[in-house]
């Protein structure tokens, strides 16, 4: 999947994460820490992300 969607592995964790959780969301400071990120870095992938769809 990581290759079919052009995916990095750390967004995949974010979306394996979110796919997870309770009605699919989590506080931006709870992902950042499951995925061992900081929070501005995890904010510029979740709106990368967001742009991707």
């Amino acid at each position: 999947m990581i290759r079919e969607q052009s995916l990095s592995l750390i967004e995949y964790l974010v979306l394996a994460y979110l796919s997870e959780a309770p009605e699919q969301q989590m506080r931006m400071g709870d992902l950042a820490a499951a995925v061992e990120m900081s929070s501005s870095g995890i904010s510029r992938l979740a709106d990368r992300l967001a742009k991707q769809g």
